[in-house]
């Protein structure tokens, strides 16, 4: 049976791995089982339609209903090749003897396990007597008294039965099989109790005293553990914290090459860091090049203004800056002296209009400071180049273009109804095809 078996499940897997190009154990499974069973085609598809298409589980039905088919054939093929080669009446006579011994054997295991049980129960209501002495004297006295020691399950005279009736081996090893089972129950508690009276499986009752408290059997105060449950980013945190931990109290082993390492310098890593697209805005570095000419041309102007300075004398630096002015006054505010004033004057004052005001005679030269001219309003800022004229080409092209412009825009406009549609024009060419009635009539 068990040969029959090994090839059925390899016949199943080469099946299998034939159909779908490689081993799947648990198609090949399922498809062992559905022959195993004897299901036919429209069960095996239903049981292979959960792990295969439709149409993929209905080809492999129709191969197993095959494999199905010569495993029943072959079956039948054994079972005659046996009955021929047995002898009937030899047969019967051992069918029926090992039929006999059989009952008789069943019969004494049952007459065993009926007086085993009886013996159980009996141990059982020794045990909860004890257990109610027990508690009974805790109650009563201080201390508690020993606990008797279970009586030992007596055991029926198997040999005597065996030999009576002459069981085989095999029905005694089945009866101390049986016996040790029972007695392995006993020793860990027969029906649900253990040494201590209470039954297995069932939670300690809750007691509660007057004030709401938890309290045992014999009235103190029991502390209950409350299970919090905490997150997983929270677990997840502490086990990290936990092997920081670790690595810093692991000691570091020092090799002789560490002299030769600088702390200092970081070590790079062997992967290499992919690094982010960064999308800088438009006319950025346009700005940044205006910036940069207007930086140069106040450099140029700069030196040229040194250069004449040192051509005409001037060595320190002038007093252009303090000439004009640089914090806005108000009408309230009127100077006493101009600014322009302000710097040949030796006080800031002119003094008394019949004297002359006194002068820095030091600060005046033969030089004439000319004011910085500024541009015209109308002067554009930008320069004007003049413009390039057109080739005769070039402007049909320009027109062409103009032209089909203007004409997309009415067409739009006209699509989304912001302009009426125009009216049909009449030219001299089909003017007798639109007034043909009236030609005809002699209204023209």
């Amino acid at each position: 049976m068990a040969k029959r078996d090994n090839d059925m499940k390899s016949k199943v897997d080469r099946i299998v791995e034939k159909f779908l190009g490689f081993n799947e154990p648990v198609l090949a499974a399922t498809a062992l089982n559905c022959v195993n069973n004897g299901y036919d085609k429209k069960k095996t598809t239903e049981k292979l339609g959960n792990l295969l298409d439709t149409s993929k589980a209905e080809k492999l039905a129709e191969k197993l209903s095959g494999l199905y088919t010569e495993g029943v054939k072959d079956t039948k093929t054994n079972r005659k090749r046996h009955f021929d080669d047995l002898d009937p009446f030899t047969e019967n006579k051992k069918i029926k003897s090992d039929r006999d011994a059989d009952k008789k054997g069943d019969v004494l295991s049952s007459n065993e396990i009926k007086n085993m049980m009886a013996n159980a129960q009996k141990m059982i209501e020794e045990r909860k007597k004890s257990l109610m002495a027990i508690k009974g004297g805790s109650n009563t006295n201080s201390q508690p008294p020993v606990k008797s020691a279970p009586k030992a399950l007596p055991t029926p005279p198997i040999s005597s039965t065996v030999s009576a009736v002459r069981v085989p081996d095999e029905k005694a090893k089945k009866i101390a099989l049986l016996q040790a089972q029972i007695k392995n129950k006993l020793s860990s508690g027969v029906l649900g109790f253990d040494g201590s009276g209470i039954q297995v499986g069932k939670p300690t009752p809750l007691i509660l005293d007057s004030e709401g408290r938890t309290v045992d059997s014999t009235g103190r105060e029991v502390q209950l553990t409350h299970v919090v449950p905490t997150l997983k980013a929270n677990i997840r945190a502490k086990k990290r914290e936990e092997f920081k931990a670790q690595l810093q109290e692991k000691p570091t082993e020092e090799s002789s090459e560490a002299k030769f390492f600088d702390p200092r310098i970081s070590a790079r890593s062997n992967v290499r860091n992919r690094k982010a697209l960064r999308f800088h805005e438009p006319g950025k570095f346009q700005q940044m090049a205006d910036r940069m000419r207007m930086k140069a041309q106040l450099q140029k102007l700069q030196s040229e203004i040194s250069q004449i300075a040192k051509k005409t004398g001037i060595t320190s630096a002038t007093k252009l800056a303090q000439i004009a002015p640089k914090v806005e006054q108000t009408s309230a505010d009127i100077p006493h002296v101009e600014w322009w004033d302000s710097v040949v004057l030796l006080n800031d004052s002119y003094g008394p209009d019949d004297e002359e005001p006194k002068l820095k005679e030091e600060a005046i030269t033969h030089l004439i400071e000319h004011p910085i001219q500024m541009k015209a309003p109308t002067v554009p800022s930008k320069p004007v180049y003049m413009p390039v004229f057109l080739t005769k080409k070039e402007r049909k092209k320009l027109r062409r273009q103009n032209r089909r412009e203007t004409w997309k825009e009415e067409q739009e406009k006209i699509r989304l109804g912001l302009v009426a549609p125009p009216e049909p024009k009449v030219l001299k060419g089909f003017l007798l095809l639109v007034c043909e009635t009236l030609g005809m009539e002699g209204d023209i």
